[in-house]
């Protein structure tokens, strides 16, 4: 039960993740956010149906991945035609051995899992770009996956074409290690 409930945790996490970073992003205009209480915070959430069933599809898409412990990364690009304009990413690394991992109640898996949460979003909240708040013409975001080969094999349905890693740098912005999982998100 322990494992199922992680990847209901996590799931929910990358839903609050994407509407957070969309939000900070300023792609869409900000009436289509709602305040909404999560993890301790308020945070944003889309009003827009279409974005909403688009993330939707994405957080479903990935609960195969996330159950197999294959995502590595998960990134949102934001462009102007072919420019990025920024980028934000979680990485997620997985504790392999179990076994030598303390015993854990639900409850306390998932208290810590949303205390680390928590931490995640506020960073993302606080992340400003040196774009003004309002939808942009011509700005988008694309979502891409970074997973083991196998994984990535069967999420083909899903993506059109597979993913290579970024080039350029990234900087760690906040690192939680929480029980069976390391999240970590980079600029």
């Amino acid at each position: 039960m322990t494992e199922e409930l992680l990847t209901e945790l996590l799931l929910e996490f990358v839903e609050v993740w994407v509407h957070a970073v969309l939000h900070t992003s300023h792609i869409y205009p900000a009436q289509i956010f709602r305040s909404r209480y999560k993890y301790g915070i308020s945070v944003k959430q889309s009003t827009f149906p279409s974005l909403n069933n688009f993330i939707r599809e994405l957080v479903s898409s990935l609960r195969d991945v996330i159950s197999s412990r294959s995502l590595q990364d998960l990134q949102i690009t934001i462009l102007d035609g072919t420019k990025t304009l920024e980028s934000f990413s979680l990485r997620l690394s997985y504790h392999r051995n179990n076994h030598q991992v303390d015993p854990i109640s639900e409850e306390d898996l998932v208290r810590r899992c949303r205390e680390g949460f928590r931490g995640q979003i506020v960073s993302v909240m606080q992340r400003h770009g040196d774009r003004e708040p309002g939808a942009e013409e011509g700005v988008t975001f694309a979502v891409t996956t970074r997973t083991t080969e196998l994984a990535g094999s069967q999420m083909r349905k899903w993506c059109e074409q597979s993913v290579t890693e970024s080039e350029g740098s990234v900087t760690p912005l906040l690192f939680n290690d929480l029980y069976h999982f390391t999240l970590q998100i980079l600029e």
